[in-house]
Parts: structure tokens; C-alpha cells; sequence
């Protein structure tokens, strides 16, 4: 039987046009010289919520019309933080899991693959949380099939938390099936938007299940669940296969107000004009900086850096909240070429006030990381391919924030721009015995938080800190209880999910660490 491989540490770092234009999933195939995707016949997709966790899986069969043989790419959109947990490729008429392996072992074994004539299926995962894997051959008049499963959070947004899944596939599918198993809920959960018609939430033993199947269905739209508000201590917890209990703990701790910072007199914009960026709409952020500049009625100074391989400025004066000119001038940037992260720096000396950098944080070629800042930098980003922890360790390192806009109200993000981040402190440890606690340091807070740990006694009382600097302004208790707890390994997973985006952010420095936990915990992950 042949391998199908899972690559640690891939480092592919773009998707071809016709991957960017069309949103994936898609399978995308070359006929007469064109990139084209692959008509899409069969979908079961399933997913398991458990508190604000969620397991996706899509299998997907894809059709062949042609009288050749075909080789094709699928490329896979990921939430922020997602965490392969498993691939499988049809091979002989048989799902076969996929293997993790570190790098470049994956590599040697798929060369030796190859040179029998035969394909491995090697699964890369791009920068900005596109997933791509190789699917080689799909038969003349035939098929192939994939599923791809990964665990990704579920966080409240304004106070509703929805569980998104993708089925905006454009073009009708034979057959599609869908089954949500929500575990242990405080309430019924309601199906919002999209999915099969008529398809809706009834009890399963501790769970509720909402499944259909249909044929010739019209994929217009993802099928959006909303959550019932968890309980109030807010924590899930999971036995795992070698018995150690896994806790998820989420939080939306109320921002307390401070003290109004001095005027702002000057504020540099880096504005990432590469090519990566140039599918999508940038308006949503054009709109808050202009509200943002609007708040500060006096005049403000604004160094404009267009970023590619190098910073192009242009300097601007905003009057009375007036930023016209420079939005117009944003409005027609064009975007193009490479992006050097690594050219980010001052901007005029002595310093601005703060920074805002609106950017994808793909780094294409050249160094990564930026030069030091004596002024925080505060990171915005709206796209759907972003390296999501390069650009909060850019933000963390320098004081400032990142919030991503996906995620996030424009109302949090004005509240928070050009503050002391608002920031979870630490995790006091009150009763019972609690390791493995993530993140293990500060972190700004935007909206809801999430902190991982696991549970070494029967029950346990955390504390949560929540503040400014070192002060702590907010707490928020925690009752953990080993007893009732199902079995799985969803918490599992994102417990090491959480290990791993903190390491992220400089994936070559640490590099050992992140292949351990990759082989140990049977996840796949990229840069």
C-alpha cells in the first residue's frame, strides 16, 4: 500500500492566481495550459463540538470528464490556528490515513516514491493556513477522494458564538451529507444559515446531532450553527486515551476603561501592497483607519509605507479627523510583486507615536523578521491566507495588539487601538493540581480568551488574571471537575495546538520542539 504523508515545517509560500480567484476548497488541474478546478461530486462533511472546540472533517470526491489522466492540487482554507489532526487519500478504493513524519524525511520518502512510479500523496501546508496537498493520478473518466480533518476554536463574537462550515462550493454537488454532533451543550443548538433545507438539532445520547443528506444540492453558502452560551465557569473537559483529563477554559472578560493617553501627534501606516494581498477587499480596513483618525480631531502627522520587498513612503497631514487623502491614495494602491517582512522599520526619527500595520504577514523572500521599534505596533488584518503568529509576535514584541478582523468587531478594534493592550496576566492555581497551562505568559486580549491546560486531579479552581502592565483589573474563576467527562481526543489536540502557535512565530528557532510535538501528538502543522 502505497504512503501518504504528512510534512512538518512545509514551506510552501503561494497559491497560483486561479488558486486565489476561486475560493477553495479546489481541486485544480492544468487543461490546455489553464488552471482549472475540478467539478466537485461528492461532500460528507462532519464536525464534533465540544465547549469551543470544534473537529472538522470534509471528504470530498472530485470527477474526472476527461479521456487522460489528470494531476491536480487541493487547496484547503483553514481557520486561524487550525490543527491538522488527519488526511486520507483513496488508494485502490480504500481511505488511507496519512503518517506524520518530520520534513525531510517526507521528502526523501516521496522522491523514492516517485522514482517507483508510483504517488505518495505528500500534504504540504502553505503559509496563511492554506492546506495543499498533491493528488496524483485521478483516472481518465474516474475520481479521487480526500478528506482532511482539523480542530480549530469556535470563540464568541459580540457576545453569539457560531460554528462555521465551509460548503460555499459555487457549482452543485451529486450528493452531499452533513452531520454536527454538538456534546454536552447547555442548550439546543440552531442551525442560523445555509446547509440542506429542513436540517435542524435533536437529542443523541449527551449530545445533540443535526444530519441530512440530499442530492443535486446548490452549495451557495457555509452553513453556520449557532452555540447556546456555555455554562459559567466556561470550562470543557475531555479524558484522552492514556487517561489524562484535558481542559479548555474561554473567557470574554469586560474591558475595563483607563485613563485617556496623551494627543496623538503622529502615527506611521504600513500598508502591505504585494501581490498576496491583491484578491481581496481591503475596504473593511480602509473604513476603520479613516474612523480611527476621525477620533482625533486635532492634526495628525501620518507616514504612509507602502509595503513590498522594500517600504515606498509618502507622508500625509490629517486635519480635524479629515483623512480623505489618504484613504483615496489607499484606494488606489496597486498590488503587486513580493513582500519582505523584514523591511518594516521606523518610519521618520524621532519615532511616531504608535504604529498600524495592515498586512497578510506572508513573507516571500528576503529577511522575515523586522527591525526593532521604539513604538508599539498595532496589526490589522482581514484576510483569509494570514500568518496568523508571525503577526501577533509582531505586535506582542512591540506593546501593541493584533486583532484579526475575522474575528473581531470594528467596535473592539477602535476601542483598542493606540492603547496598552489589555492583556490576560497569568493563571493562579487555587486548589487542586493543574500543568500544562497555555499561553504560559501574558497575552493581549481582543474578545473572547482561550487558555488550555490539563487536569492532574479531580476537581481544580483556577483563577484568571486579567489587567494592564502588571496590574491586574479583571479575575475570573474556574471550577475544573474531572467526573462526567466524555472521552475523546478533541481537547487533546488543541492542547497541543496551543503549544504549537506559540512557537510559530520563529518556526526555524524552534524547530526541534515543534517536531516533537508534531510526532508526538500526531498533528501536522506549517509556517
Amino acid at each position: 500500500m502505497r504512503p501518504v504523508i504528512l510534512a512538518l515545517l512545509s514551506c510552501v509560500l503561494a497559491l497560483p492566481a486561479a488558486a486565489q480567484d476561486r475560493p477553495p476548497p479546489a481541486l485544480l488541474v492544468q487543461t490546455d495550459e489553464v488552471s482549472k478546478p475540478l467539478l466537485l461530486k461528492r461532500v460528507a462533511a462532519e464536525a464534533r463540538i465540544l465547549g469551543n472546540v470544534a473537529e472538522t472533517r470534509l471528504t470530498l470526491t472530485f470527477g474526472n470528464p476527461l479521456d487522460r489522466v489528470l494531476a491536480g492540487d487541493l487547496y484547503v482554507p483553514l481557520p486561524e490556528g487550525a490543527t491538522v489532526s488527519g488526511y486520507a487519500l483513496d488508494i485502490a478504493g480504500v481511505m488511507v490515513d496519512g503518517v506524520v513524519v518530520e520534513k525531510d524525511k517526507a521528502r526523501q520518502v516521496f522522491e523514492a516514491e516517485v522514482r517507483k512510479g508510483v504517488d505518495p500523496g505528500l500534504v504540504e501546508w502553505t503559509r496563511g493556513n492554506i492546506f495543499k496537498t498533491r493528488v496524483f493520478p485521478i483516472p481518465a473518466k474516474g475520481s479521487r477522494t480526500v478528506m482532511i480533518r482539523w480542530v480549530s476554536e469556535v470563540l464568541p463574537v459580540g457576545g453569539v458564538t457560531r460554528y462555521r462550515l465551509p460548503l460555499d462550493y459555487r457549482d452543485p454537488v451529486e450528493e452531499l451529507s452533513v452531520r454536527i454532533e454538538v456534546v454536552t451543550p447547555a442548550d439546543t443548538p440552531a442551525v442560523e444559515a445555509g446547509g440542506p433545507a429542513g436540517l435542524s438539532f435533536a437529542p443523541w445520547r449527551d449530545s445533540f446531532v443535526a444530519e441530512a443528506s440530499v442530492k443535486g444540492a446548490p452549495l451557495t453558502e457555509d452553513l453556520v450553527i449557532r452555540l447556546p452560551v456555555p455554562p459559567p465557569e466556561g470550562a470543557a473537559t475531555e479524558i484522552a486515551a492514556d487517561g489524562t483529563c484535558y481542559v479548555q477554559i474561554v473567557d470574554s472578560p469586560k474591558i475595563p476603561s483607563v485613563v485617556q493617553k496623551d494627543k496623538l501627534r503622529r502615527v506611521g501606516v504600513f500598508w502591505d501592497a504585494s501581490g498576496s494581498r491583491g484578491h481581496g477587499d481591503h475596504e473593511r480596513e480602509i473604513a476603520l483607519l479613516g474612523r480611527w483618525l476621525a477620533s482625533h480631531p486635532g492634526t495628525v502627522k501620518v507616514d504612509l509605507a507602502i509595503l513590498r520587498h522594500t517600504l515606498e513612503i509618502h507622508r500625509f497631514t490629517v486635519k480635524k479627523g479629515d483623512a480623505t487623502a489618504l484613504l483615496d491614495h489607499l484606494r488606489g494602491v496597486a498590488y503587486d510583486g513580493g513582500t519582505q517582512m523584514g523591511a518594516l522599520a521606523p518610519t521618520s526619527s524621532p519615532e511616531p507615536d504608535l504604529y498600524l500595520l495592515f498586512s497578510d504577514g506572508l513573507s516571500t523572500f528576503g529577511a522575515e523578521e523586522p527591525a526593532a521599534f521604539g513604538a508599539p505596533v498595532y496589526v490589522l488584518s482581514d484576510d483569509t491566507a494570514a500568518n496568523h503568529p508571525f503577526l501577533r509576535f509582531i505586535a506582542s514584541r512591540t506593546g501593541g495588539a493584533y486583532f484579526n478582523l475575522r474575528r473581531v468587531s470594528d467596535t473592539d478594534v477602535l476601542q483598542g487601538l493606540g492603547w496598552t493592550p489589555f492583556s490576560f496576566l497569568r493563571a493562579e492555581v487555587v486548589s487542586g493540581a493543574v500543568d500544562g497551562i497555555h499561553p504560559d505568559g501574558p497575552r493581549p486580549v481582543t474578545g473572547a480568551f482561550t487558555l488550555a491546560a490539563r487536569l492532574r486531579s479531580d476537581t481544580a479552581e483556577m483563577v484568571l488574571h486579567y489587567g494592564y502592565g502588571t496590574r491586574t483589573f479583571v479575575t475570573a474563576r474556574h471550577l475544573l471537575r474531572r467526573k462526567n467527562a466524555p472521552q475523546g481526543s478533541l481537547l487533546e489536540t488543541f492542547w497541543a495546538q496551543q503549544r504549537i502557535q506559540s512557537l510559530l512565530a520563529l518556526p526555524e528557532k524552534h524547530r526541534d520542539e515543534l517536531i516533537r510535538i508534531g510526532l508526538e501528538m500526531g498533528v501536522c502543522f506549517g509556517q
